[in-house]
C-alpha cells in the first residue's frame, strides 16, 4: 500500500511539472524600455524589449534587440526552450522560475500574466 501511495505521488509530481512545460497560449515579453530612454539614431531595433508568443507546435517571435519578426518550432524541457526559425537559426532559452521567466543571452523575458514591477 505505501508502495502504490509512493507512485503515485511521484506520477502526480511528473504530471504536475510536465503541464508546466506546455507553453501553448503563453506570451513573454522583454522589459519596456523606459520612456526617458532615447534610441540611438541609426540603430534599428536597439529599443526592442523583445516578445514571444507561443502556439501548439510553433512559435512567433521578436528577439530584443531586433526589429524582425520570426516564425518557427520550438521545444520545451525542463530547464530550456529551443526555437528552431524557419531560416535555419537555432535559439536556446533558459526557463526560471518554473517558467515565469526565460533567459536569452542575459536578458529575461517575462510571461505576460506575471508582469514586469
Amino acid at each position: 500500500m505505501a508502495f502504490r501511495i509512493f507512485l503515485l505521488t511521484v506520477a502526480g509530481f511528473f504530471c504536475t511539472h510536465c503541464a508546466s512545460l506546455d507553453l501553448s497560449g503563453k506570451s513573454y515579453e522583454g522589459k519596456p524600455a523606459e520612456s526617458t530612454q532615447k534610441k540611438k539614431p541609426g540603430v534599428i531595433g536597439a529599443a526592442q524589449a523583445g516578445r514571444l508568443d507561443f502556439a501548439e507546435e510553433k512559435v512567433t517571435y521578436i528577439l530584443p534587440g531586433s526589429d524582425k519578426k520570426g516564425v518557427g518550432t520550438y521545444k520545451a524541457s525542463a530547464s530550456t526552450v529551443t526555437i528552431h526559425d524557419n531560416t535555419g537559426s537555432t535559439y536556446t532559452f533558459t526557463m526560471k522560475e518554473d517558467g515565469k521567466i526565460l533567459l536569452w543571452n542575459g536578458i529575461e523575458l517575462r510571461r505576460t500574466d506575471f508582469p514586469w514591477p
